[in-house]
Parts: structure tokens; C-alpha cells; sequence
């Protein structure tokens, strides 16, 4: 970013996981813990270096995540599935873990501020867990957060409210 920084008034970094089972890269950005936001901070001010906005992407892998499961041997998913989407079994999300996961959206949107970005863009597509949620090949849940489009499109909703009264709280 260093490099780029003069290159585009608005810059945004690749996808920073928002919780320690969404390791899809294996040297991706994560923003789940408080000691990170050092780190972070350094980066925010590199990409504003030239007077840029510096957007933090925030993400989650759900069953994408390849190396939480070689690292921690657990990966969750709107449903426990197999196959096409994973070569290693998927863990459904309880109703309480998905609420701790809109969570985890909300402090990671904090943590993107005390580290000086200029806002966070939500990453759901690429068939990572916002995009796993709608998709009915990957959420075979019959509760509140699958079935209907309005119950498999929840989850994503859930985190776009979270995301915007955390940044609502710090205008």
C-alpha cells in the first residue's frame, strides 16, 4: 500500500477476517482481536499517506475458511455440508453462534475505527459466508436464518444493521 498509496483517492484493502474461524488465506488481514489494531493503524495511515480514504474490508470465509480448519480443525458453515463446497466437514452455526457472528462484524467495525480507516466495506460475495447464507445450495436451514429468500438473506441484514449503528455510535 505503501507503493500504491498515490495511485487512487480512495483505497481499500483485501478482506480482513472479522472472527479466528474465517481464515480463508492463511496470510490474510485479521481484525478479531484488540491486538491487531496497531498493526491496522500503521496500515490505515500508510494507504492515507497522500490524503486517500482508507476503507477496511471485513469478512468472514464460513466454509472458504481452509486454513482455520488446518490450524484449528473446525470450520462453520450456514449448514454442516460437505462436497462440492468443502473437502472437510462444515460445522452448522447454532442460532446463538450466528448471533455472536453479527457481533463480531460490529467489533470489527470498531476496531477499524480506533485503527483510523475511513469506513469498512462488508465483503459478501465469493461464496464466503454472507453469500452462503442466501445461497440455497449452501443453507439447508428450515429455522429463521434459512428456508425463504427473506430467511436466508437474514444474516446478511443482521450484519449490514450492526455495521451501520457502530458507525452511527462514533459520528
Amino acid at each position: 500500500f505503501k507503493r500504491r498509496a498515490d495511485s487512487a483517492s480512495l483505497l481499500i484493502t483485501g478482506s480482513a477476517s472479522v472472527g479466528r474461524f474465517s481464515n480463508a488465506f492463511g496470510y490474510g488481514l485479521g481484525i478479531y482481536e484488540d491486538d491487531q489494531i496497531k498493526g491496522l493503524s500503521e496500515l490505515a495511515q500508510v494507504m492515507k499517506s497522500w490524503d486517500n480514504a482508507a476503507i477496511l474490508q471485513i469478512f468472514h470465509g464460513g466454509i472458504q475458511s481452509r486454513f482455520t480448519y488446518e490450524e484449528h480443525h473446525k470450520v462453520y458453515g450456514p449448514s454442516a455440508i460437505e462436497g462440492q463446497h468443502a473437502s472437510f466437514p462444515v460445522t452448522e452455526l447454532s442460532s446463538e453462534e450466528i448471533d455472536q457472528l453479527i457481533e463480531q462484524f460490529g467489533r470489527a467495525t470498531e476496531r477499524a475505527i480506533q485503527a483510523g480507516f475511513d469506513g469498512v466495506e462488508i465483503h459478501g460475495a465469493n461464496h464466503y459466508l454472507i453469500q452462503q447464507f442466501f445461497s440455497k445450495n449452501s443453507n439447508l436451514r428450515e429455522d429463521e436464518w434459512g428456508g425463504s429468500l427473506a430467511g436466508r438473506s437474514r444474516f446478511a441484514l443482521e450484519v449490514v444493521r450492526r455495521v451501520q449503528s457502530t458507525l452511527q455510535a462514533h459520528e
